[in-house]
């Protein structure tokens, strides 16, 4: 879509809606947005319902292990039908 944006060739049929909706929620570090710590270990990622996604602000892998790298660590992201039904994904 960008690209079609730039050389103006971008048409109505390009662009399609969901009816659905999305829910996001941001996962931080205790004591965010003050004083936080780094380096706790992040784990059950991959067990994750495949409705959601994993969008990473301060990770970072330490000796192949995931950590926590900032105040803002994850942003984790749903969709549903509705509000409720994104958020049922995300509790679970």
């Amino acid at each position: 879509m960008f690209f079609k944006v730039i050389d103006g060739s971008l048409e109505e049929k390009d662009l399609i809606w969901d009816r659905g909706s999305c829910l996001t929620v941001v996962l931080t570090s205790k004591g965010y947005p003050n004083v936080y710590e780094k380096g706790y270990e992040i784990t059950g990622l991959e067990s994750l319902d495949e409705s959601i996604m994993v969008f990473h602000n301060g990770t970072k892998y330490n000796d192949n292990i995931l950590v926590n790298n900032g105040g803002r660590v994850l942003s984790i992201t749903s969709l549903g039908e509705d509000i409720l039904k994104a958020r049922v994904y995300i509790k679970t």
